[in-house]
């Protein structure tokens, strides 16, 4: 009775949610969802659930429930999906995890699953804590839960130490926490000002005056701080008529923006000249842009449950990414580069407002499940796209002139991952992404151009390689040349392989050896047919290729060629009759020659160091055969 009830109340929680906007994660809020599906799913197996069953319940709550909540009956298709793959990816680590843990139970002396082995399961089998701590109870069996959360602090601990970041130094520097000497950011409105230096810190120590790197906080700043996905901006300050180079700016812990510079001197109170590098600011401008409308063009693609999980924007290129319940297809990624260029091609004007959040939320802006907002939000409206957003952004969505998507791939848990560039810099973002591609595929030319020149100058005749004229698709600025490129690779690949194939081919034909000179050396010697030859010099392939003609001519044979080369020999053997093993018999001759090796026992080649004693070989192979 309390399974039925346990996944009626979790199906319910997790229809509702997932509809809401709610993402399936490993942190947060969303990892007390999954969490709910999943002990959902497991109280469902202990009923005999073999297979996903709460996807198809999805449909009944939302038709139950559509009379108060009609907006259910919009989503629970995207939800039953994204309910499916869920439950199918756990059932799979439940399947796992489950055998290891029983595994465990039964060959444990202790009535407890130590530390170690609750920690593994966890960390390298995926198998939730919760989990195990009901299975093992189920045992008769306990779990060192304490020994396991020391384990997992070990691991936060490893984690954090292994991290590097400057800004994240800074953010923990005991005398920038103390900071709060109020910077005003002008940025939005000015790209270049007078401003006073209000701070500085060298080396995390504030200070009144530096030279060399050091941090500058100005009373006012026309330099946006990396944040919300945007870099931070770069730039000049000009001090006592010396002009230097801003490199970065970041937030302080008190969100002041301090922007990095390395000076000859500078003094707090001195009165600067600020002014943003303006290339850069507009081209982190269009990328930040283009998110937004890359954003909402996933959603109209997708569908409406996709919703940003982080994006990283600089001046080159923006980085996105999103959930979603399966791998986007080629078609629907095509697809959301055509919508953005579309409202790029329509030139609207990009109107930025102030205004209380239950108003923006009024205005149809999307706001982030589980993300925290203030008061007052900066609404941001770029074509068909309508998002809070404090970042950066282009006057018109013309500005942009064009944009492509450079790849996608999957970060796991239903998170993928989109690489896009605009503007100017989308031909050089290509190539970057096509490097790899392009490398193989010269590569795999030169090989075209090398069997060729080797065929001609052996002789053969090139007309009957089957040559072809591959060519390259055309370019296009766009995610459609990743995916030519790609299809032509494919066919190079497949038009190199079957080159080489008439290559090797013709170079047999034109150096075989006629069949003639052995087939009357064929012995019958234990009523088994059989032939032990002697060749010189034969390059392997022409060697093979003798024995296996040799061996469709004769039958159910067995053959033995022996091919010596200078003071080595190498013995081929090809065998038909079942009571003999060609591995056997090639190790046997080979260890007279002292050498070694061997195979299958239908085919089998080794080597020998002293061809003086083939002759012997051969005399105690046939002594072998007549036993």
């Amino acid at each position: 009775q309390m399974a039925f009830k346990v996944i009626a109340d979790h199906v319910r929680s997790v229809t509702f949610a997932v509809s809401d906007g709610a993402i399936l994660s490993n942190e947060g809020r969303g990892y007390v969802l999954r969490r709910i599906l999943r002990r959902a799913v497991r109280y469902g197996k202990a009923l005999g659930m073999k297979e996903a069953f709460l996807y198809k319940l999805v449909d009944i709550t939302c038709n139950y429930m559509s009379n108060f909540y009609p907006y259910l009956l919009e989503t629970k298709d995207m939800v039953s999906k994204i309910v499916k793959t869920e439950e199918e990816k756990f059932l799979q680590t439940l399947e796992t995890g489950e055998k290891k843990l029983f595994e465990y139970i039964e060959n444990s002396k202790e009535k407890v699953v130590n530390k170690e082995f609750a920690f593994l399961l966890y960390d390298t089998y995926g198998f939730p804590i919760e989990l195990t701590l009901e299975a093992s109870n189920e045992k008769g069996f306990t779990v060192d839960i304490e020994g396991f959360k020391e384990e997992l602090n070990k691991q936060k601990e490893r984690a954090r130490n292994a991290r590097n970041n400057d800004q994240s130094m800074n953010s923990q520097n005991e005398e920038m926490l103390k900071f709060t000497m109020a910077s005003e950011f002008i940025g939005y409105e000015k790209l270049e000002s007078k401003a006073k230096v209000i701070a500085l810190f060298k080396d995390g120590k504030l200070v009144n005056e530096a030279n060399g790197d050091v941090l500058v906080v100005f009373d006012k700043t026309v330099f946006y701080a990396t944040s919300g996905g945007q870099a931070g901006d770069t730039g000049f300050v000009t001090v006592d008529g010396n002009k230097y180079e801003v490199k970065d700016t970041f937030k302080l812990p008190n969100l002041q923006h301090a922007s990095s510079v390395v000076v000859e001197s500078i003094k707090v109170g001195d009165e600067v000249l600020i002014e943003v590098d303006k290339d850069n600011r507009f081209e982190c401008s269009c990328n930040h842009t283009a998110t937004h409308l890359m954003n909402e063009a996933l959603r109209k693609v997708l569908g409406n449950h996709v919703s940003q999980q982080g994006s990283n924007v600089n001046s080159m290129l923006l980085r996105f990414d999103f959930n979603n319940f399966e791998n986007p297809s080629s078609d629907e990624i095509l697809k959301v580069e055509e919508l953005v260029n579309e409202e790029i091609q329509k030139c609207s004007v990009v109107d930025i407002k102030e205004m209380p959040l239950e108003e923006a939320k009024k205005c149809g802006v999307q706001a982030m499940f589980g993300e925290k907002y203030g008061d007052v939000v900066r609404v941001v409206s770029a074509g068909f796209s309508k998002e809070l957003c404090g970042g950066t952004h282009v006057a018109n969505t013309g500005d942009i002139k064009k944009f492509a998507i450079l790849g996608i791939e999957s970060k796991g848990s239903g998170i993928f991952r989109i690489e896009a560039s605009t503007g100017t810099h989308i031909e050089e973002m290509l190539n970057e992404s096509l490097k790899a591609i392009s490398k193989e595929i010269k590569e795999l030319q030169n090989k075209v151009e090398n069997i060729i020149n080797t065929a001609k100058e052996e002789g053969l005749d090139i007309n009957k390689l089957g040559l072809k004229d591959i060519e390259l698709s055309s370019y296009v600025s766009s995610y459609k040349l990743i995916l030519d490129r790609r299809n032509d690779l494919t066919n190079l690949r497949e038009y190199v392989k079957e080159l080489d194939k008439q290559y090797n081919k013709l170079k047999r034909e034109a150096g075989s050896i006629s069949l003639d000179d052995y087939l009357n050396k064929v012995e019958i010697i234990n009523n088994i047919k059989s032939l032990l030859i002697k060749t010189d010099n034969v390059e392997m392939n022409i060697l093979k290729d003798l024995v296996d003609r040799l061996a469709d001519n004769i039958g159910e044979c067995i053959i033995l060629a022996a091919n010596i080369t200078g003071e080595k020999v190498v013995f081929v053997c090809k065998n038909k009759i079942k009571k003999l093993s060609a591995g056997d018999i090639v190790k046997k001759a080979a260890s007279v020659c002292l050498g070694g090796g061997g195979g299958r026992p239908d085919f089998a080649q080794a080597g020998g160091k002293d061809a003086s004693k083939v002759d012997e070989a051969l005399s105690i192979i046939k002594s072998y055969l007549s036993e």
